[in-house]
């Protein structure tokens, strides 16, 4: 097995574990992954970095979010925009308007029935207080 860590003065290797001629190559290649490695590191710190200010620093974290904040009516029919133009985002706007319309469309029905239940509640609850008041004989007719 190869050994993981090169430097300039041993051999290099191939994934198939071949001696690869060139040893200097090997020192130019390693600089130039470290330098890779670094950059990629450095990157991942300033975002870090950033990343910590926010969870320590609730001003800067509003302060970022005030800087975001659209401003003026361009800006906000922009954000809008951009959050309904995705799922379905104004279909679901105009189903919203459309079930509100048919609210305020059905409305004096619903409230002409929770009228005629106040009305009606009460009057069957008393009759079925006073229970019937007649015994109806049902008819018999003879067979003819």
């Amino acid at each position: 097995m190869p050994n993981t860590s090169i430097r300039r003065w041993q051999v290099a290797y191939d994934p198939r574990g071949r001696e690869v001629a060139g040893r200097a190559r090997v020192g130019r290649r390693r600089a130039r992954l470290e330098a890779k490695a670094d950059e990629i590191l450095k990157v991942h710190r300033d975002a870090a970095r950033v990343a910590k200010a926010r969870e320590l620093s609730p001003a800067f974290d509003a302060e970022c979010r005030a800087e975001e904040q659209p401003v003026g009516f361009w800006q906000w029919a922009g954000y809008i925009h951009g959050r309904l133009r995705h799922d379905g985002g104004y279909a679901k706007v105009l189903l919203l308007a459309g079930m509100i319309l048919f609210l305020v469309w059905i409305a004096p029905f619903i409230w002409l029935m929770v009228k005629a239940l106040a009305i009606l509640v009460p009057i069957w609850f008393f009759t079925a207080l006073a229970g019937p008041q007649r015994q109806y004989r049902r008819r018999v007719y003879r067979d003819w």
